[in-house]
């Protein structure tokens, strides 16, 4: 998702996906006065926020500033639209669940740099979104919101009724096997090259821990 929201540089005309982790840390570490954003950053103004917008793409569509309201409170509500692909990724078919899009943003303060930023992490929660509608196990889309919490929470309690069971001690002596041997699965193998003798030394020196240590 990152790697997809791009920043048009207005001196050069290039594109660059400025949210990738991939840039030169050491760089930017070295001249952070390059990067960033002046201390007195003016209020949006609605064509600030078009110009910002414009300057932005996502997988190579375009977005549209469609509503602008200041609140009593300073913050501002941004509504964008997200166009539709050029063609050749259309008819690829790429990422179409975003096609006409619609996002409102809310900006606490109201300005240029956290626009950018409210514009990625809302494309990061529509992603999670779309893996929670799709994400199904024999068919039934587990992580999706139209899951009721509540109903979820009544179907746990019923279908495990610990007090009634607490009493069988045959039932428990299995169901604490059981237990036991599934968290012991699930300890990591700890392997034999460099590293594994590297974190080997660094749990040495916490002494006896409890727990499933990892394997050899």
């Amino acid at each position: 998702m990152r790697e997809l929201l791009t920043v048009i540089d207005p001196e050069s005309g290039k594109t660059s996906a400025a949210f990738s982790h991939h840039h030169d840390l050491p760089l930017m570490a070295a001249h952070p006065d390059q990067v960033l954003a002046d201390h007195h950053q003016p209020m949006l103004s609605r064509h600030d926020a078009e110009a910002i917008v414009n300057s932005v793409r996502f997988a190579q569509r375009r977005f549209t500033v469609t509503g602008f309201e200041r609140r009593n409170n300073g913050a501002l509500l941004l509504d964008l639209q997200l166009g539709e692909a050029p063609l050749a990724r259309r008819v690829e078919g790429d990422l179409a669940e975003y096609d006409g899009l619609a996002l409102t943003l809310l900006l606490r303060e109201g300005l240029a740099v956290e626009l950018l930023y409210e514009l990625m992490d809302a494309l990061v929660r529509q992603s999670h979104r779309y893996v929670e509608e799709h994400f199904r196990f024999r068919g039934f889309s587990r992580f999706s919101r139209r899951a009721d919490p509540r109903r979820i929470a009544t179907l746990s309690v019923r279908s495990r009724p610990y007090a009634r069971d607490a009493a069988n001690n045959r039932f428990m002596q299995v169901f604490r096997g059981l237990n036991y041997e599934t968290d012991r699965s699930r300890a990591p193998l700890m392997g034999t090259g460099p590293l594994a003798v590297k974190n080997r030394a660094l749990l040495a020196r916490l002494g006896k821990l409890q727990g499933h240590m990892p394997g050899v």
